[in-house]
């Protein structure tokens, strides 16, 4: 008869394997530092909702505070960022969530830190893909 404790063990050891690389794919590199629902402390984006994303820097020009409206439950999140030249940005955007979502438009903020190469003084243009483009005014 074959001791049930080997396998209890290996039981064990292939759940904290399965549990690790399901956490471990969850920590992807991720272009933005921090999100959340609303708008940026204590800016004007999205006292008007529309369908157009905002951007303002925030913390002296050392972030960008991106804001897109959409369905709260599925919102539209950077998921690469490239630096074309000093003041020209792209950002791809792509739909977060499931595969339903509810039919609102809510503002969701992501704070992505400045990229290396991109000139916070001048405004800077953020390509945004699907032919929409948005302005970065300069940092004060």
């Amino acid at each position: 008869m074959i001791s049930r404790r080997p396998r209890i063990r290996f039981a064990a050891i292939a759940t904290i394997a399965i549990a690790g690389t399901v956490l471990l794919a969850g920590c992807a590199d991720s272009p933005y530092a921090k999100d959340y629902a609303g708008t940026p402390p204590g800016s004007s984006v999205g006292d008007e909702f529309t369908d157009t994303p905002t951007a303002v820097w925030i913390g002296d020009g050392k972030t960008i505070a991106l804001t897109t409206f959409g369905s709260s439950t599925c919102p539209n999140a950077p998921a690469s960022v490239s630096v074309v030249d000093a003041t020209n940005l792209k950002i791809e955007l792509k739909q977060q969530g499931g595969e339903v979502c509810t039919a609102d438009i809510a503002p969701h903020t992501y704070e992505l830190p400045k990229p290396g190469g991109l000139d916070a003084t001048n405004p800077v243009a953020i390509d945004l893909g699907n032919a929409t483009t948005i302005t970065l005014a300069p940092a004060s």
